[in-house]
This record gives structure tokens, C-alpha cells and sequence, in this order.
């Protein structure tokens, strides 16, 4: 880029890029066109899958608050551990979001 900017000849009567110049703007602007396409591209993906993931947890959060209240203790830590493995967090992480879920 920086030689493109000194092939710039601003102050010749001429002036404009040589063809040299040109032709390397060219493919500047090719280059950069397509890695922002595949950025783009990259970043719509990525979202896609963190929805997925997203709306999993939900699930697995959504199904462990109804379930609770009406699971026995004996069932209680089976059930945590569990959905902390399905979750693939830790327990304490799961005793947390309980905690947080009664207070409020």
C-alpha cells in the first residue's frame, strides 16, 4: 500500500497511478474484496453455531428448573452431575445458576 501511495504522481501534470500502480491497485482491491467476503462469510457461521449452542443450553436449563422441584434428593445430585456433563461445565457452575434461578 505504501508503494502504491509514492507511485501516486499528484503533482505531474500526468498525474494518476502509472499502469505498474494500476495494476497493483487492481489486485489490492481483489485481495481485500475477497478476504472480507470470507470474514463475512466465516462470522455468519460461527453465529449460526453459537444459536445452536445457545438454544441447547436453554433446553437443558429449561428442562433442569421444571424437573427440580419435583425430583426427590436421592435423585437430586444424579440429575446435577449430569446435566453438568451434558452442559460440559462443572458442577459448582449448575450449583451456581440454581442458586441464582431461587433468589430471584
Amino acid at each position: 500500500m505504501i508503494a502504491l501511495c509514492d507511485a501516486l504522481k499528484l503533482d505531474d501534470d500526468e498525474g494518476g497511478l502509472s499502469p505498474d500502480a494500476a495494476f497493483g491497485f487492481y489486485w489490492v482491491t481483489v485481495l481485500t474484496q475477497s478476504a472480507l467476503t470470507y470474514v463475512s462469510t466465516r462470522l455468519v457461521i460461527l453465529g449460526r453455531e453459537n444459536e445452536g449452542q445457545f438454544k441447547q443450553t436453554s433446553a437443558y436449563l429449561s428442562a433442569l428448573s421444571w424437573s427440580l422441584p419435583s425430583i426427590g434428593p436421592e435423585h437430586r445430585e444424579h440429575l446435577l452431575n449430569h446435566m453438568a456433563a451434558l452442559m460440559n461445565v462443572t458442577r459448582p457452575e449448575v450449583d451456581q445458576f440454581i442458586e441464582g434461578m431461587t433468589v430471584v
